[in-house]
């Protein structure tokens, strides 16, 4: 009888132990998009680009790698869920639908009205003042497959 009872508590013991880790998965995936979320729009929300590179490839072979740290744009985040591309002087040129994913991984960006038209851009490291965002794309060129991958380091503007 004693094994019996041993053997119910081991099994107790294993759902509550199931229960709690997934309350700790689902607490963990929600609080990282809450990050994205909060850390994006906060204190005006303006993300000014710092870096930039470009790597291409051709039929698989490296063929240009272009890196620019000027003349970049950037984004001025808002709580309602729309961003403003900003060019190198910081006007404004389109507004935009963001979002980040369940995940906090990464942010899309639709044209208000069209989200299934949506760019996904990876969402590097992401902190108080710094962001890295990444994104790779292919098509077909002639007989030639190009891949391109960018690489974007953005910093928060501080007025």
């Amino acid at each position: 009888m004693a094994k019996f009872e041993i053997r119910r508590f081991n099994l107790k013991t294993r759902n509550i132990f199931a229960f709690i880790l997934a309350i700790a998965i689902s607490s963990a995936s929600i609080t990282s998009c809450r990050k994205v979320e909060k850390i994006l729009p906060n204190q005006e929300g303006i993300w000014i680009g710092i870096s930039s590179r470009l790597q291409t490839w051709i039929n698989g072979s490296s063929s240009q790698d272009t890196i620019l740290n000027s003349g970049l744009t950037g984004f001025h985040f808002y709580d309602d869920g729309t961003v403003i591309y900003l060019d190198e002087n910081q006007v404004p040129l389109d507004t935009v639908n963001w979002m980040a994913d369940e995940d906090g991984n990464s942010i899309s960006f639709s044209q208000i009205g069209a989200p299934a038209d949506s760019i996904v851009r990876n969402i590097i490291n992401i902190s108080k003042n710094s962001l890295i965002l990444s994104m790779t794309w292919s098509d077909s060129i002639g007989p030639d497959l190009y891949k391109w991958q960018a690489e974007s380091e953005l910093q928060r503007l501080k007025e």
